[in-house]
């Protein structure tokens, strides 16, 4: 989106972030672009593929709505299912699923790859979008210029500040495993303290749970249900492999709760991280609800003396 506008184009963000997309339509000229997030739900019901399609990633997740893994994957690969040769496919080759999606399109398809950086300014890969701006022929100058001035969206990795010598982070975007996995990666090794579980849509929490046991995170503050059932598993992993450490763990019920914890139980000069790979809609409104919640008791307690 800033980079198309950037490049001086009509550009307009819709669908998941930003304006709703039938909102925009009644005011849209042929000159107008439109950057629209798809969500599965809304791939599902169509017929046709966008002109240009990026495919970043496919996990697990929305079990709870399509029943099996197979039917959530079938309404993800509608973005590209009814392209033709006149269309383009900007697609991350490292995910398996993906790469399945895009075999059977019959657009153009540009491949990257996508590796976690530690300590990068973005964890997103920022392939797609020197590609998209490449197809549309803005230059690199525009290109790289609307990268660096680019801020990153509320509650993904956003850093919340430093109070009482601990770095707190928002992440509550990351509603799958892999999201969190991949901020705890990119934060690197002084993520001592994970705050993270919440609504249960038949996602496996064996993966993280695997993924936690060697990683730096030696604080775990876990909301129900998955944040149980992410327990369940590391305990049994455990058991499987005597010389593995289990972290410390608190299950809690508020965010007023968690955040208590976590400077009660945090390091100093480490990072505390909200990275819930959960829905948040048992215990909160939605991930919103629950990233402003966290930053409001952050700064409440971080200024009380402890």
């Amino acid at each position: 989106y800033e980079v198309l506008k950037q490049g001086g184009f009509q550009a307009h963000l819709v669908g998941n972030i930003g304006v709703p997309v039938f909102q925009a339509l009644e005011k849209a000229t042929k000159k107008d672009v439109f950057i629209y997030e798809l969500s599965s739900y809304q791939l599902e019901l169509l017929r046709k593929s966008p002109h240009i399609a990026i495919l970043l990633n496919l996990y697990e997740e929305h079990l709870d709505h399509y029943g099996s893994m197979k039917s959530y994957v079938e309404a993800k690969s509608h973005i590209a299912k009814f392209q033709t040769d006149k269309d383009y496919l900007v697609y991350n080759r490292s995910n398996q699923l993906v790469r399945a999606i895009a075999k059977k399109s019959k657009a153009k398809k540009i491949a990257y790859e996508y590796a976690i950086r530690a300590d990068a300014p973005f964890i997103a890969a920022l392939e797609p979008v020197i590609e998209v701006g490449k197809l549309l022929k803005i230059s690199q100058a525009k290109i790289q210029k609307a990268i660096r001035q680019f801020k990153p969206l509320p509650h993904r990795l956003e850093f919340v500040g430093t109070y009482r010598e601990i770095k707190f982070y928002n992440d509550s975007l990351a509603t799958i495993p892999e999201a969190a996995m991949a901020a705890i990666s990119s934060l690197g090794s002084n993520v001592h303290t994970l705050i993270a579980g919440g609504f249960d849509r038949g996602v496996s929490m064996k993966k993280f749970a695997e993924y936690l046991l060697a990683s730096p995170v030696r604080v775990l503050i876990l909301f129900p249900i998955t944040g149980i059932s992410l327990w369940d598993e590391m305990q049994k992993l455990a058991d499987r492999q005597t010389s593995t450490q289990l972290p410390e763990h608190v299950i809690v019920q508020t965010m007023d709760q968690a955040v208590q914890e976590s400077y009660a139980r945090t390091l100093s000069g480490n990072i505390c991280l909200l990275s819930p790979a959960a829905s948040s809609f048992n215990l909160f409104r939605d991930y919103q609800d629950r990233g402003e919640q966290f930053k409001k008791f952050v700064k409440f307690y971080g200024k009380k003396k402890s």
